[in-house]
């Protein structure tokens, strides 16, 4: 289930998987929409993850070098001799997940 929409600026998603039995409330509160839920069910919330049915966001080396701040030669040093994980289009080029790099850069980490 969605708690808000993304296609308003500035907000943010959250994603929950509704059990049968589960309530939930949705009411307008001073022209805001507000979504009540149960604290057992606000623990399962997972905030910032996509859904099932949302799409991947892909990423271009550009983009992913300019977040980690790293040059895109350093980059593709990774994709090919550290194995950072991507997906190559039928016309060459390279995407890559965000989250995939976070989870191969969390392996990689040293020290506490």
């Amino acid at each position: 289930m969605k708690a808000s929409s993304d296609s308003c600026p500035g907000t943010r998603s959250a994603f929950v998987k509704l059990s049968a039995g589960d309530s939930i409330e949705l009411r307008a509160v001073s022209g805001e929409v507000v979504l009540e839920l149960p604290f057992d069910l606000l623990a399962r919330l997972e905030l910032g993850k996509p859904s099932a049915h949302a799409p991947v966001p892909y990423t271009t080396l550009a983009e992913e070098a300019n977040r980690l701040k790293v040059s895109e030669r350093t980059l593709r040093t990774y994709l090919h001799k550290q194995n950072l994980p991507f997906h190559r289009l039928p016309g060459g080029d390279v995407r890559l997940v965000s989250t995939d790099v976070d989870q191969w850069m969390q392996g990689r980490r040293v020290g506490k």
